[in-house]
């Protein structure tokens, strides 16, 4: 499988879903977003929402791990950098007709005073209205950490007020030479409910084993 076909299987066909990438910090998981907005976009429009990072931080990225080369490959991508945005404006930037919309991150959506579940649900409506998937970056509760084993398991959503017959799929990341320095560099692991995808980075590239 390549990581086109992954997309086009795992999230493409999720229309009207609400998907989920969560990890602990220093996974790569806003990495490994940028690199499906752009793979998305050399095809279709594609909304990224970054909560996080500035624009140029994004392209930046972009660039270091060759998503792009230049910046006209970023002419079907809209990056939203504004922060402390809540879900109704996220919304109100999302009315186009986009096959991909990519909101980097969970906690930094302002909740208004609500909750996580208070978010989840307005975003639920947001995909309902429309004819795209919306891919949801969190970061995992860091539980994780404290156990013997770090890698991230569908139930660990409970940890930080998510249900998962929420979403619509389910992605989890793990490196582990993040905490096993023995383990090797360019390993990324994919977790979702029945599957493991093994990603590796070649030459800065994303590629699946």
């Amino acid at each position: 499988m390549t990581l086109k076909e992954f997309i086009n299987q795992k999230i493409l066909t999720k229309r009207k879903g609400v998907l989920f990438l969560g990890a602990r910090p220093y996974m790569g998981k806003t990495s490994f977003a940028v690199g499906i907005a752009c793979e998305v976009a050399k095809e279709y429009p594609v909304a990224y929402v970054t909560l996080e990072m500035s624009k140029e931080e994004w392209i930046n990225r972009a660039k270091h791990y060759q998503y792009i080369t230049e910046e006209k490959d970023l002419s079907k991508i809209d990056i939203f950098d504004e922060q402390g945005l809540n879900a109704a404006e996220i919304i109100k930037k999302c009315n186009k007709e986009y096959r991909l919309v990519i909101i980097d991150y969970l906690q930094l959506i302002d909740r208004e005073d609500g909750n996580v579940k208070d978010v989840q649900k307005v975003l639920k409506e947001l995909a309902e209205s429309v004819n795209y998937p919306i891919l949801i970056l969190s970061q995992l509760s860091g539980e994780i950490d404290e156990r013997e084993s770090h890698i991230p398991q569908i139930e660990d959503l409970q940890l930080t007020q998510l249900k998962e017959e929420f979403f619509d799929e389910i992605f989890l990341l793990y490196r582990g030479a993040h905490y096993d320095k023995s383990a090797p560099s360019d390993l990324l692991e994919l977790i979702m409910k029945n599957q493991i995808l093994n990603f590796c980075w070649i030459e800065d590239r994303l590629a699946i084993l």
